[in-house]
């Protein structure tokens, strides 16, 4: 919704200032261009950057997806019947804790940058990963994982991701190309999580569960890093279209 109201309001206001200043074939030009869709390679071409972007989404995806199969599989032998509605129990508390606490991590992100905001957010998600590194795959263990899962309720992550990661997205994309890049990023992050847990699934053969928290431990440490290295877009005489471009103001 957030996504959409940013377009809308876009093109709401270039709608107001080529009305005000006169619909001339420079305006209407820059108008076409902000919003040319030309293929998905296109777009994949043009935003390096937000590819990059994607394959570190997948990651923590996959992290995301790692610690909740830990816990739940701890979870059946360790607490048996009891465990649906424990479980429950924590994530209704998560939840709750996002009605509350996600609109102020939108403006930390907005205020300290959304490379932060998502880097913090991969720290909360592998928090589960590290209690059972310091805690054991035991009791003790799981009710501390499930303990530090409340904290993913502060970022307001759903199953479709964490605003922070939306408002990335519009950071790093080009004008004109979030919405193919929202599309990629579902296929993008499924493809990386579904080979980290083909992988996972074979380390957890020879190393066994212990080894997968590791890998899930190394994998998120790799997502921090990547997200706080992540390059800024490069704006180009092409990506900027100003109030003397829309009036025909400006030599073409």
């Amino acid at each position: 919704l957030a996504s959409l109201g940013l377009e809308g309001t876009r093109d709401v206001g270039l709608s107001v200032a080529a009305m005000a200043g006169g619909s001339s074939p420079k305006a209407q030009q820059s108008r076409a261009d902000a919003v040319k869709h030309d293929g998905v390679w296109a777009v994949v071409k043009r935003n390096p950057t937000g590819m990059a972007m994607l394959g570190l989404f997948g990651l923590v995806t996959l992290v995301a997806n790692m610690q909740t199969q830990v816990v739940s599989s701890l979870a059946a032998e360790i607490w048996g019947h009891n465990m649906t509605s424990i479980r429950s129990a924590f994530q209704v508390a998560s939840l709750a804790m996002g009605v509350v606490f996600a609109a102020p991590y939108g403006r930390f992100g907005d205020q300290q940058g959304n490379r932060l905001a998502c880097a913090i957010l991969v720290v909360i998600i592998s928090l589960p990963l590290v209690a059972f590194s310091l805690f054991g795959l035991t009791a003790r263990g799981l009710w501390f994982a499930s303990g530090a899962s409340l904290l993913q309720g502060f970022t307001g992550i759903t199953m479709v991701g964490a605003p922070c990661m939306y408002a990335l997205g519009h950071e790093v994309a080009r004008p004109g190309d979030f919405a193919v890049l929202t599309a990629l990023a579902f296929a993008t992050t499924n493809i990386v999580s579904i080979i980290g847990t083909v992988i996972a699934e074979a380390i957890q053969r020879r190393g066994g569960d212990s080894a997968v928290v590791w890998f899930g431990i190394t994998v998120g440490a790799f997502a921090i890093v990547g997200l706080l290295l992540l390059p800024r877009r490069k704006e180009r005489d092409a990506d900027v279209i100003t109030a003397g471009d829309l009036r025909g103001d400006n030599p073409s």
